[in-house]
């Protein structure tokens, strides 16, 4: 059986494209999905989303060249590949595209009429951009005097999605997106009822005219009642909502997965994702090379270490006056920290640390550690990632409300004390799945802050793509804050694995 094609759309740097070209058939390693075409408007997220394709050209891990290595390690430039593998990246550079969907969507429709043969089984998957339907965007969007949410096209780009089931009749789709697209209203409709019946019947939708009709089912591990049925109660759309840290991803991040199979053709209905154990963020970052944080202004490692210390007595006073957190004192004043070492390392991970999930992130061949060095912070800032990380390994996990800092250490914000922001700082706890890993990240590292009080420092980039769940040897293009923003709105390749499988077995 060859493998199943996949269009990818609004694909950013590749998460939902990595997780089904990496599942393999039962019983061989030949892959069970293969990306034809992915389209992705953003520069840098299209840069790596190519730089990814190329290694996918290679259809088992042992065939990769070690160019792409030399290729992520910096010691070339994609423009001095030569031979076999100079046409390989051209492949790539083909099958991924830097387009906007909307004005250039002709230019994907005739790629997908190129590179998917009539006729042959493949899987449109893809996530619309979110900021229309997002809690933290919408409540943006509220604050604009001007805004009107019937004139905000990114309500309406999941039309198409629309445009290519009704032209090119796909037997299967994939559609991911937030949380707060359950209750997104434009008006005083709600928008979700009117994406599940316009996916139901995309002709009818487009056009007036049915040209074929899309069975949409959960995939939640607790989803019961089959398809979505036209009119059912709003009430129960929430089975829409898949919970990743219930299947094994070390993030507790929702997300809404619609599956759409065409009807007519045979095809299997699908069974739920199915849970598994919880995994820590802990599990799969503690092998990584110990960094310091960075100062944003003078940074060096001896600068760092005295601002640090200078950092301890300022906590330490202001703790001396709170009796309840003398034991939070006690650990910060216990603490040894790191010192000779750097604000990045490209060391290679420890392999003598075990691992969550090791063989889906260690590649022996990398020799690197990836996009893994610290940003600049506001010397204050490291004295409230001390009191959080330390308050955090006291209170078995927890992180303290802004209520809890002791005065002097409170920020120089209006937000502060309204209650807004109440875990703005914010400790991902080594013991439970982190946080959910939003773009966000990119402007500050407050909500990412790690575990280890010795680093004092927030989540790099190569962590917050361990908490996603991409491999290793994974490269995100750019400048950092590019890399987090790629990071932040991709879907875990993890789980897009597992909905590869439920996939397949459809298919098949």
């Amino acid at each position: 059986m060859n493998p199943i094609g996949v269009v990818d759309i609004f694909a950013g740097p590749g998460g939902l494209g990595e997780g089904f070209s990496s599942l393999r058939m039962p019983g061989s390693d030949r892959p069970a999905f293969s990306i034809r075409v992915s389209a992705e408007k953003e520069v840098n997220a299209h840069r790596t989303l190519t730089l990814r394709a190329f290694y996918r050209r290679f259809a088992r891990a042992d065939d990769v060249p070690e160019d792409y290595y030399r290729i992520i390690r910096g010691e070339m430039r994609v423009e001095d590949l030569r031979g076999d593998n100079a046409r390989e990246w051209l492949e790539a550079t083909r099958e991924a595209l830097l387009l906007e969907l909307g004005p250039e969507s002709p230019r994907l429709h005739s790629e997908i009429q190129r590179r998917v043969m009539r006729g042959e089984p493949w899987v449109l998957v893809g996530g619309p951009p979110c900021q229309a339907y997002s809690l933290v965007g919408r409540a943006r969007n509220k604050g604009k005097t001007d805004y009107v949410p019937e004139e905000d096209h990114r309500h309406f780009l999941y039309r198409e999605y629309l445009q290519i089931l009704s032209r090119f009749s796909p037997p299967v789709f994939v559609m991911e997106n937030v949380k707060g697209i359950l209750t997104a209203k434009v008006g005083d409709r709600r928008m979700f009822p009117d994406i599940l019946r316009d996916l139901h019947d995309p002709g009818r939708a487009l056009y007036g005219r049915s040209n074929g009709i899309y069975d949409i089912y959960p995939l939640s591990a607790d989803a019961a009642g089959g398809a979505y049925e036209l009119g059912e109660p709003e009430s129960g759309l929430s089975r829409f909502l898949v919970k990743a840290e219930e299947l094994g991803i070390p993030q507790a991040r929702h997300r809404v997965i619609l599956l759409g199979i065409r009807r007519g053709l045979g095809l299997k209905t699908p069974s739920p994702l199915v849970g598994t154990d919880a995994v820590s963020v802990g599990r799969v970052i503690r092998d990584l090379p110990k960094i310091r944080s960075a100062l944003s202004k003078g940074d060096s490692a001896d600068a760092w270490l005295n601002e640090v210390e200078r950092q301890r007595r300022n906590v330490l006073s202001a703790l001396s006056r709170k009796r309840e957190l003398h034991d939070v004192a006690d650990v910060i004043r216990d603490v040894e920290f790191v010192a000779d070492i750097e604000r990045a390392s490209r060391r290679a991970p420890d392999q003598r640390v075990s691992l969550a999930h090791a063989d889906w992130y260690r590649d022996p061949r990398l020799g690197v550690t990836l996009n893994h060095d610290s940003r600049g912070h506001m010397a204050s800032d490291l004295g409230r990632y001390m009191f959080c990380a330390a308050y955090c390994a006291e209170r078995e996990g927890r992180s303290p409300s802004t209520n809890e800092f002791p005065m002097a250490l409170a920020a120089d914000h209006r937000s502060w004390e309204s209650g807004k922001f109440a875990n703005r700082f914010r400790v991902q706890a080594s013991g439970s799945p982190s946080a959910t890993v939003v773009s966000h990240i990119s402007k500050d590292g407050h909500y990412f802050i790690h575990p280890e009080l010795a680093q004092c420092r927030s989540f790099t980039v190569r962590e917050a793509a361990r908490a996603q769940t991409f491999p290793d040897n994974y490269f995100f293009t750019g400048e950092r804050t590019a890399q987090y923003v790629q990071v932040g709105n991709a879907v875990p390749p993890l789980l897009a694995k597992k909905i590869a499988n439920i996939v397949v077995n459809c298919m098949n």
